[in-house]
């Protein structure tokens, strides 16, 4: 006969799963990240000097890691954006104008447009501009009237609201 014992947190009273049980503090794992936040929030406190200059002295020390780390989380961020918006994977450009023979996928020149053109005034509201831009597409769900256009492709409709008329020639050259 096998029994098994139910096991509930010390804390909130919540069932606990077997695997999610942390025997030695007889706590779930939501009431356990929540003592340790609170620790976490007290020792800083009452240490920041402390703290604050080990972090300073893993930034002075690590500062190529760091720029590295960055650099990854700013393009993984944009890549995730992109592939939302464009709806492939890999992301390329809408290509309103039918420039492209193939799909536009070179990611260092794709950016997000506002498809109803109010990004200049989105961005002046906002204050966000690159990887801030990004976390708040991200934050915000990924909010409806975006898309994915390559940067000529963008200059090209700045240029036809601005009132230039452009006109494509047989190679693809554009001419003013």
């Amino acid at each position: 006969m096998i029994i098994l014992l139910e096991k509930h947190c010390g804390r909130c009273g919540s069932l606990i799963e077997q695997k999610n049980y942390l025997l030695v503090h007889c706590l779930c794992r939501k009431c356990y990240n929540e003592d340790r936040r609170k620790g976490s929030i007290v020792y800083y406190n009452t240490h920041k000097d402390k703290v604050l200059k080990r972090i300073r002295n893993y930034k002075i020390k690590n500062i190529e890691k760091i720029k590295i780390q960055g650099k990854q989380y700013r393009e993984d961020e944009k890549l995730k954006i992109l592939i939302y918006y464009s709806k492939n994977d890999p992301p390329q450009c809408t290509d309103p104008f039918h420039l492209h023979t193939d799909p536009f996928i070179d990611i260092r020149a794709l950016t997000i447009d506002h498809i109803n053109n109010n990004g200049a005034d989105h961005r002046r509201k906002m204050k966000k501009e690159g990887i801030t831009f990004y976390r708040w597409l991200i934050n915000n769900n990924y909010p409806d009237g975006y898309q994915v256009m390559c940067i000529n492709c963008q200059f090209i409709k700045k240029a036809e609201q601005s009132g230039y008329n452009l006109k494509l020639l047989k190679d693809n050259n554009l001419i003013w």
